[in-house]
């Protein structure tokens, strides 16, 4: 949680001065349910290699977030078949499997008691500024063992992606919510090496990302090389035409359909009647019962 009180005119060398700390928005509530995450990424372990929790595994795994994974296209069947399998265990249903952002799966399992859902967002890649930051198995050497049985990023690697991701404005600039938002700073701080080592994802603005990491780190914002790492993405644009469309094409999405938008601007609630809800989302969408399933077997 990061305030930018402001950043002089840069030239040369002269970095911006990271001055305080922002509080949470004022209000907000914490997301129910509160399933337990563990059984399936334990599961997930075994039987997607290059998987992994890629980012905010603590805020997934109490709740007050969603459980982001990311994961190969080629192993998105195997872990939806696992999701539904889970939910009916933790007594969640009915299932949703949402594919309307371009290299995003969002799975949803419903607690009809809180009319909220649990949600497991699998990315097969992420982007900046229209070039790929990585794939998942670029991130396999990045991760570690949780001690709970499951892989997920390192804390240095994890907080130079959400550096890049969250913390970057046009122009190099800082985002101060979102730096703070992602707790950027002390996940850098935490892990210095590991963020050395994911620097290695921004190739020949590597040596800038780990320059931006390290300062970043001790709170300072370095702009000049924050700079070079959005030049760096923005060179290699015309190599990714694809990825500009599918940015726009996830824009208009998070605006209209029902599942996106209850994730997103209603912190995983169901605004109104669930039934209907439910309804309109069967209208575009594959919906599971897995609770209704496990009724019929017994």
């Amino acid at each position: 949680m990061i305030l930018i009180a402001g950043c002089a005119t840069w030239g040369g060398t002269t970095p911006c001065l990271l001055m305080a700390e922002i509080s949470p928005v004022p209000g907000a509530k914490a997301a129910p349910p509160r399933p337990d995450w563990l059984p399936l990424l334990q599961h997930l372990a075994g039987e997607v290699p290059n998987g992994t929790v890629w980012k905010n595994v603590e805020a997934g795994l109490n709740g007050s977030g969603d459980v982001d994974y990311a994961a190969p296209t080629t192993d998105w069947a195997t872990i939806e078949s696992a999701f539904l399998k889970w939910a009916g265990t933790q007594g969640l249903g009915p299932v949703v499997a949402c594919r309307h952002v371009p290299d995003a799966l969002f799975l949803i399992a419903l607690d009809r008691s809180k009319g909220a859902f649990a949600q497991l967002d699998v990315r097969g890649r992420a982007t900046f500024r229209g070039s790929r930051i990585f794939h998942p198995e670029d991130l396999r050497t990045l991760s570690q063992r949780d001690e709970r049985g499951f892989r997920r990023l390192r804390p240095g690697a994890e907080g130079l992606i959400k550096l890049v991701l969250n913390g970057v404005a046009a122009g190099g600039r800082p985002k101060p919510r979102g730096l703070g938002k992602e707790g950027v700073g002390a996940l850098l701080g935490g892990d210095p090496d590991g963020a050395r080592l994911a620097a290695r994802l921004f190739g020949l603005a590597r040596p800038a990302a780990a320059a931006g990491a390290a300062a970043a780190a001790t709170g300072v914002w370095d702009r000049r090389a924050m700079v070079l790492v959005e030049l760096r993405a923005l060179a290699l644009t015309p190599l990714n035409p694809d990825i500009v469309w599918k940015r726009l094409a996830a824009r208009r999405v998070k605006r209209t359909c029902p599942v996106l938008v209850a994730g997103i601007d209603h912190g995983r609630r169901i605004p109104g009647d669930l039934d209907a809800w439910v309804a309109e989302v069967a209208l575009d969408h594959a919906v599971h019962h897995p609770l209704a399933n496990k009724a019929e077997r017994e």
